[in-house]
């Protein structure tokens, strides 16, 4: 099992722990008449969470948006050529995913950036996980590479 894999898995739970908090602050709300000032607040965290996390999972398991309706007639070499040359563009992207949003996770935490609200949660945690989460979708990207240069080098062997 691979990192994403595991990452995928682990995170995907996530979602329960929202469910179980929507519900907690429903029964609250309605039941009671004595809502929570801090279940959204943290359900937006962990959606946050859950959504960066994904990022490496998705790819490898190929559920990220593509056209499919082009690139699924084409012969593997084909795709793996086509891929390649889509790359670059990937890797600036993840990278500048990477980049900022690590500068954006260490501002946060050196101003003690927080939520604008009563409860007013800090938000370098959920900041501080964009880029590792850029990071896993980085390594599945080179993962990725990897084996579509090696389908590459199988053609020229044959």
């Amino acid at each position: 099992m691979c990192s994403s894999d595991l990452v995928g898995k682990v995170f995907s739970n996530v979602i329960l722990i929202i469910m179980l908090l929507a519900i907690y602050e429903v029964i609250r709300r309605y039941f009671f008449s004595n809502p929570t000032t801090w279940v959204w607040e943290i359900n937006s965290h962990l959606m946050c969470l859950m959504g960066a996390m994904a990022g490496g999972y998705t790819y490898l398991k190929g559920s990220h948006v593509s056209v499919d309706i082009l690139t699924s007639r084409l012969q593997p070499r084909t795709r793996a050529i086509l891929s390649l040359a889509t790359a670059p563009f990937f890797f600036i992207f993840v990278g500048c995913l990477i980049w900022f949003g690590a500068k954006e996770a260490i501002r946060s935490y050196a101003v003690d950036l927080r939520v604008i609200s009563q409860f007013a949660s800090p938000l370098w945690p959920v900041k501080s996980v964009i880029p590792l989460g850029g990071i896993l979708i980085f390594l599945q990207g080179l993962s990725g590479l990897i084996r579509n240069i090696r389908i590459l080098a199988e053609v020229k062997e044959q």
